[in-house]
């Protein structure tokens, strides 16, 4: 768990329980090996790195803007350490909505990203 903390880069090698970062800026995230759920409260500002086939929960956003998922796939290779996410040529970055919009048609509860915003 990470609080009130400002333009930091913390390298994890492996998360066995759940993760947090809250009341924070300029995060940058760097996630090997095994990654459970991981929150986000009150961030402003992340770039979370990481492999998706070793993700074993999901990322959860609250509040938080600027959030951006760098993902670096395997290749064969059992678990990828911080360094060989760092050192990925290629990644696939995708931004988290900071907006979405949730309706009910009929018995179906529906929800879509509404674009990117800043909350502050």
């Amino acid at each position: 768990v990470t609080e009130e903390c400002h333009n930091v880069k913390f390298i994890v090698d492996a998360l066995l329980f759940a993760g947090a970062v809250s009341d924070s800026s300029g995060i940058e995230l760097v996630l090997g090996a095994e990654v459970p759920n991981l929150l986000l409260r009150n961030v402003r500002g992340c770039d979370l790195t990481l492999c998706p086939e070793n993700m074993d929960g999901g990322i959860e956003t609250v509040n938080c803007s600027g959030v951006s998922v760098h993902s670096v796939f395997r290749g064969g290779f059992l678990a990828l350490e911080p360094a060989d996410l760092m050192r990925a040529p290629t990644k696939y970055v995708a931004q988290i909505p900071d907006r979405v919009y949730t309706i009910m048609q009929g018995h179906q509860v529906i929800s879509e990203s509404r674009g990117h915003r800043n909350l502050a």
